[in-house]
């Protein structure tokens, strides 16, 4: 009995099944088609996808925008950078030698609950005092651009590694914090920032905060009966 060999080929859109000669009565669906696979056209591409950043006009960019107008620039920004880059170089030179210095005293005869202790206290500042000091940085603006055209603001700031992060987002995007906190100014979707709000001009504040938006006073309830 001869062997049955199959093969499929990708001929334009379809799959097609080639049924060799010794497959005697098979050789009749030759070229049938088993299967029809619908090609990506060049209109295909033109529809819309959606995703969740559609819900939302806040986005995040590592480039700073270009035709934007720089509204706010932070008192501090040389002290936070210069804060978290040494928080970052004496965390990696800590994790570089600390194995070393340990297993030198280990050698040594020094006692392992020493070891234990100065183990610990190296841990403590190699990866807590950089998440610590991140928590507190991280949500500090350096600059906020404006631009007039698109009523868009984009704040600037620093991730982890000291990378720039540009935040864009509308006035409608901001929202007061219910209890105000001593890191906190205001929330764009959820993110805190901070900036100090004396060095941003009375008019862009108050746009910023959507307080220059007419009142309906329809919406505000009356005294109850």
């Amino acid at each position: 009995m001869a062997f049955l060999r199959c093969r499929f080929l990708n001929v334009g859109a379809r799959t097609v099944m080639k049924v060799p000669e010794q497959c005697g009565f098979l050789s009749t669906i030759q070229a049938r088609t088993i299967e029809e696979v619908t090609p990506v056209t060049s209109s295909m591409k033109s529809l819309p996808l959606v995703s969740c950043a559609t819900r939302s006009f806040r986005s995040c960019s590592s480039q700073p925008p270009k035709d934007d107008k720089v509204v706010y620039e932070g008192d501090l920004n040389t002290k936070v950078i210069a804060v978290k880059f040494f928080s970052l170089s004496t965390s990696m030179l800590t994790a570089v030698f600390s194995p070393v210095i340990m297993y030198k005293q280990y050698l040594d005869g020094t006692n392992l609950a020493v070891l234990a202790v100065f183990g610990m206290s190296a841990s403590f500042f190699t990866f807590i005092t950089p998440i610590l000091i991140n928590y507190m940085c991280k949500r500090y603006v350096l600059k906020i651009f404006y631009n007039e055209q698109t009523d868009t603001f984009t704040a600037h700031c620093l991730s982890f590694f000291l990378r720039n992060q540009y935040l864009s987002f509308k006035p409608e995007d901001v929202h007061a914090p219910t209890i105000p906190g001593p890191l906190t100014t205001i929330e764009v979707e959820g993110k805190p920032l901070l900036f100090d709000t004396r060095s941003l001009s009375t008019e862009l504040y108050l746009h910023l905060m959507g307080y220059d938006n007419p009142v309906d006073f329809k919406d505000i309830p009356g005294p109850s009966e």
